[in-house]
């Protein structure tokens, strides 16, 4: 499928040959527009005889293949023959046009086309110095909470829900354009892979062989390597939903030998935004050979708002009685320790100001997280922020989740509402697998075989409260 502007309309595209049906006027081949918050059609039609499309022609036609046929005069929303029931309208032109549905008096504030396309905003976001050019999906709830999500990286570059007064903020962390994603050395909103967090001497051994990875974090491997999945470009389609929310389905090749691993892995990483303010990142993935694998989102929260200072104000709950042990450069190790009685024990709100300072590097620990039964979700942590009310409960069916205060930011990143990010000016929920656990058999596997494939799972819910 191939994404095309509209003229004239800059805040909306087109998605070219989605489906076609042959009816007894002719093929009738339709292109689903998505609006923000709305729905629009473009019906490439080539009636053989020159006919009028009768309402009644696509009472057949396949879900994927429903469309909405008027002519140039109609382009306000009178449009002639419409058919609630069968969702089609017809005039006596029989050519190329658009409309916005939701301008026509008989749909109401409804869109008929709703249950089978998502109706989602497609942007241009910019172009590579390679000519690869990159888009942008702006996933939205019916009360105008809004997530942003570029196909570099998967990057999630907004993600605006109210405070308990109904104020919209972006509580998402990140640069301005495009540029600085590509130059930038921060994961601000990325999807991070092949293996999220430091693989121990940039190695691992798998079936008697030890496989040699780039060396970016001093001796260690992190976050998948010099050009992991954050720099890369991502194909992107829109998904349709039983409960109509906007979802994207991200999708990435990644042949064998890159950045030192073995097989060649396709990914595809489907984000969801629902009208209870869910965001839902679904990862599913499969090799033609054995290779670790794990991947995390990586976008740093602030629940006053990006840009507004310190997350010290934050009340912070962590449901895991146990992290891992690290060595001086923050390096993971297999072995596990209660938090009883230890700063990094967050199993009851606490607020980071109090324990911030008492925490290793003031950097946050690597949770372990109890598994529920049949892969179900469990919640991991919970933020809150009383000022405005904000909350983010995480669920997620990882076993292990990094808690990262920010505190390495070195107040040189320009941020996209024009502040500088100090240490500190937000916070880390990355829910993934323990990136040592090919060389620690006690750990949960994170080895992806094409017997085993991965599925994964982990939801941001946003809430205010009192």
């Amino acid at each position: 499928m191939q994404v095309q502007k509209i003229a004239g309309d800059p805040g909306l595209s087109v998605l070219r040959n989605a489906g076609s049906a042959t009816t007894d006027t002719g093929q009738f081949s339709v292109l689903v527009g998505w609006g923000k918050g709305k729905g629009a059609i473009i019906s490439n039609q080539d009636w053989s005889d020159g006919s009028q499309a009768g309402s009644g022609d696509l009472a057949n036609v396949g879900v994927r293949e429903l469309g909405y046929h008027s002519c140039n005069d109609h382009r306000g929303g009178r449009l002639d023959g419409f058919s609630e029931s069968q969702n089609f309208c017809s005039s006596s032109c029989g050519r190329s046009v658009f409309c916005s549905l939701e301008s026509h008096p008989a749909l109401g504030d409804t869109n008929p086309l709703s249950q089978y396309f998502p109706t989602m905003k497609i942007s241009p976001y910019g172009q590579l110095s390679d000519g690869q050019s990159v888009e942008m999906f702006t996933l939205e709830a019916p009360d105008g909470a809004y997530v942003e999500v570029i196909t570099f990286g998967g990057v999630i570059t907004r993600l605006v829900v109210p405070d308990r007064n109904g104020r919209m903020a972006d509580v998402v962390m990140g640069y301005g354009n495009l540029d600085a994603y590509v130059a930038g050395k921060q994961l601000f909103g990325s999807l991070v892979g092949r293996v999220t967090g430091r693989i121990p001497h940039a190695q691992f051994s798998l079936n008697g062989r030890v496989y040699e990875l780039a060396k970016n974090d001093g001796p260690n491997h992190l976050h998948g390597g010099i050009c992991g999945f954050n720099k890369r470009v991502w194909s992107a389609t829109p998904v349709t939903r039983e409960d109509g929310a906007d979802s994207v389905r991200l999708e990435f090749f990644s042949p064998d030998g890159e950045e030192g691993y073995p097989g060649n892995v396709r990914i595809a990483v489907t984000y969801t935004f629902t009208a209870k303010h869910e965001f839902i990142m679904e990862v599913d993935a499969t090799t033609d050979s054995a290779t670790p694998l794990s991947i995390a989102q990586h976008s740093y929260f602030h629940l006053g708002g990006e840009g507004t200072g310190s997350i010290h104000d934050h009340e912070m709950t962590i449901f895991s009685d146990r992290v891992f042990g690290k060595d001086d450069i923050l390096t993971p190790l297999a072995d596990l320790h209660p938090v009883q009685g230890k700063p990094e024990d967050l199993r009851h709100p606490r607020l980071l100001g109090d324990v911030m300072s008492k925490l290793f590097h003031q950097h946050g620990d690597f949770y372990f997280l109890k598994a529920a039964p049949g892969g179900q979700q469990v919640l991991a942590a919970q933020a809150r922020h009383p000022a405005s009310g904000r909350v983010l409960a995480v669920s997620t069916n990882e076993s292990c989740m990094q808690f990262y205060t920010s505190a390495m930011l070195e107040g040189v990143h320009v941020g996209k509402s024009g502040t500088l990010y100090a240490p500190f000016s937000g916070f880390c929920f990355e829910c993934h697998g323990h990136p040592a656990a090919m060389d620690h058999p006690s750990l949960p596997s994170i080895l992806v075989t094409p017997e085993t494939p991965l599925a994964r799972t982990t939801t941001y819910a946003f809430s205010t409260c009192e």
